[in-house]
């Protein structure tokens, strides 16, 4: 019953346990990076077609755009992972940076960095935790200068 109720979490479990079960085999023999990409645009296209070819099988066409939009956040994860294993440690600190927004909350006037879905309201400047010292308010115009930029 939870393969024909819950279908595209279905096909998005699938894909994830195929896509850990590729990277092991890659680190278990030696398979270039590239041909596991191969397989994997091959199975995300076969996977495609299934979800295209689904409406025979009694799928709504919400249901299909609801696939359609977890295959693709599987395949974006994919190409994140195989992006982090090719790149150099200067290419991964820019990845990260990229992931970083700053914004200025309007609402309690603080400056907050968010990051995978983790906010960091950010306006002290940092001291040594170890010794609870005092902690320094950063000026106003400091930190808006930052988010100007």
């Amino acid at each position: 019953q939870l393969l024909t109720s819950m279908q595209p979490q279905v096909a998005e479990l699938f894909l994830r346990v195929q896509f850990t079960h590729a990277t092991d085999q890659c680190m278990l023999k030696p398979e270039t990076l590239q041909s596991a990409e191969v397989r994997q645009r091959a199975l995300l296209q076969e996977l495609d077609e299934i979800i295209a070819d689904s409406f025979n099988y009694g799928l709504t066409a919400g249901m299909v755009t609801v696939a359609k939009r977890l295959l693709f956040v599987q395949h974006r994860h994919c190409s994140m992972v195989h992006e982090l294993v090719r790149s150099s440690p200067e290419d991964l600190r820019r990845c990260w940076h990229r992931m970083v927004k700053a914004f200025h909350s309007h609402i309690n006037n603080q400056a907050v960095l968010s990051c995978t879905g983790h906010d960091i309201e950010y306006g002290y400047d940092f001291n040594d935790w170890s010794n609870l010292g005092s902690f320094v308010l950063l000026d106003n115009d400091i930190w808006q200068s930052v988010f100007r930029a």
